[in-house]
């Protein structure tokens, strides 16, 4: 059956055609509309901007893999919009808040946002977006947005932040959750829209608002953008049971929260892994490492790496620094990445191993000097490496 689908796959690519991804321009959104309803197809959005490094590595790999290109140009009118310099992208990224680039925004011929993707893919990894494109059940429905612009319905603050008023100006958490207070009905969109930008200076008052219409929100901007903002809101307050140590708290009310959020066993494993890192809670930490490695290997290495360093600068449980130079070990052998060497250098100096940490150290050096890296973190390191080694010398 795996055979049988990659062949349709293949040959489904093979009928459409193989070229690079067709991007138009405008300004005139009724005239995108339009052009999406005269071809049948839904709008694919490229919002990128000029200052945005990753936008520019997608249209390098990923739009121009023909593969990749027939399957857009063959279900999608593909427009590209700056989103801080053009006066339709500024609009658009006011509507939906659009702070992180590239982002990639999906409508109907309606003008209804449908779906979005933030974030550079890889070409396998956004062929397999495009291919969940293709399935209608997983197009969202967002009737709380108004279909038209107006930037004068936000406040001064929002639009300070959204660059509209010369330089950017972020507002502090008194002023947003002042104004919150002002504003709770969460089914208008102005209201909804600010509290999705500054979600982050939310308050515990403002976050109980959230909770409270947290099925309207759903109902009305689409399970995405509730669910990711019900899971910022965990975040949040977890983070301020972890300041306090406040650990019956925080396990009360992640029990309370896990079940109104999407993959509720791996959010649970992400907030206990953030909350006992950064309460110090070294045992229960290595329980979770330990199982985690037991039951699911080395993958991702970004995740192992930088545990790993959190163990090397936080912790002294001398079990835990033997267990994590063996982790970070085998990230090195799936990936000799620059900074997994670095923290395997670092966590072999924390154990004592000084040998084996300055022949690490040198590994890293070498790797980042070939590849025009800064290496300085590094050759501090080994500044203390030496000056260890060196102490260790019989005196004369």
């Amino acid at each position: 059956m795996k055979y049988f689908l990659t062949l349709c796959s293949f040959l489904f690519l093979v009928q459409m055609g193989f070229s690079q991804t067709e991007f138009k321009r405008s300004q005139d959104w009724e005239a995108i509309k339009s052009d999406a309803k005269k071809n049948k197809k839904l709008i694919f959005l490229d919002a990128y901007t000029d200052w945005c490094g990753w936008c520019k590595v997608m249209d390098k790999n990923t739009f121009s893999d023909k593969a990749i290109g027939g399957m857009m140009n063959q279900y999608f009118v593909n427009y590209k919009l700056e989103m801080e310099k053009e006066d339709l992208g500024q609009q658009i990224a006011l509507k939906y808040a659009i702070t992180s680039y590239p982002s990639f925004l999906v409508f109907d011929s309606e003008g209804n946002l449908v779906y979005t993707i933030v974030g550079y893919q890889a070409p396998a990894d956004f062929m397999k977006t495009l291919f969940k494109l293709m399935n209608p059940s997983l197009l969202e429905e967002r009737p709380g947005y108004a279909q038209k612009f107006d930037a004068d319905q936000y406040p001064d603050f929002y639009l300070k932040a959204m660059g509209m008023k010369g330089k950017k100006k972020f507002p502090d958490a008194e002023d947003f959750n002042k104004w919150i207070s002002k504003n709770k009905n969460f089914s208008k969109e102005v209201n909804f829209t600010v509290l999705k930008r500054f979600y982050y200076l939310a308050n515990e008052k403002t976050q109980q608002l959230f909770w409270e219409q947290r099925l309207s929100i759903d109902s009305l901007y689409g399970h995405d953008f509730a669910n990711d903002l019900a899971s910022n809101m965990t975040y949040i307050r977890s983070s301020s049971f972890a300041k306090e140590k406040k650990d019956a708290e925080f396990e009360q009310f992640l029990a309370e929260k896990l079940p109104l959020l999407d993959d509720k066993k791996e959010m649970e494993k992400s907030f206990k892994f953030y909350y006992y890192g950064a309460t110090e809670n070294w045992k229960k930490l290595d329980q979770m490492l330990s199982a985690k490695y037991k039951e699911e290997g080395i993958e991702p290495v970004s995740f192992w790496n930088q545990k790993c360093w959190d163990i090397y600068e936080k912790s002294n449980d001398t079990a835990l620094i033997a267990k994590a130079i063996g982790w970070i070990a085998e990230v090195c052998k799936v990936d000799d990445d620059y900074n997994h060497l670095d923290t395997y250098a670092a966590l072999l100096y924390k154990a004592g191993e000084l040998a084996a940490a300055k022949e690490m150290a040198e590994v890293a050096i070498t790797k980042g000097k070939a590849e025009n890296l800064k290496v300085e973190g590094t050759e501090e390191l080994m500044e203390k490496i030496n000056k260890a080694l060196e102490a260790q010398k019989p005196e004369e």
